[in-house]
């Protein structure tokens, strides 16, 4: 179940905002604020120009696209974090064209190709884990 501010965001994208937009409506502005006083999460603050206040049966019907943006932000957030900060990749690419090696060669590939390498192996582990289960499984359904 998508939280109350998930269920917000995704129905002002709905109405067409972005999600830079949507963002920045929360983000230390005063034109949506959520509140929660122990009762509940309601809408305290609504200044959203061409877009009305939802109701809560508009917010209901959001909750589908906010489970997936909850869903993808998590995946955005956990892959951020697994891989060297923007401006230090920046860096990366810029020693490797100084140095000619703006190819696999250069030390931003080989750090980004550690990472892609690593995930991958991981999927391939979970796909042959998952088949020797299923082997398992049905081996065992046969000799009984």
């Amino acid at each position: 179940m998508a939280n109350f501010s998930a269920k917000v965001r995704s129905y002002l994208m709905s109405k067409g905002k972005t999600e830079t937009e949507v963002s920045e409506l929360f983000n230390g502005q005063t034109k949506v604020v959520l509140q929660n006083d122990g009762s509940g999460s309601y809408i305290k603050t609504w200044d959203v120009s061409g877009i009305t206040k939802p109701t809560d049966s508009e917010l209901n019907a959001a909750e589908t696209e906010a489970n997936k943006w909850e869903a993808n932000h998590k995946v955005r957030k956990t892959r951020a974090s697994e891989y060297p900060l923007l401006k230090e990749q920046l860096d990366l690419l810029y020693k490797d064209l100084v140095a000619g090696k703006v190819d696999a060669t250069g030390e931003w590939a080989k750090t980004i190709k550690k990472k892609v390498q690593k995930q991958l192996q991981a999927k391939v582990n979970k796909w042959k884990e998952n088949r020797k289960k299923k082997r398992d499984s049905s081996e065992n359904s046969k000799t009984e």
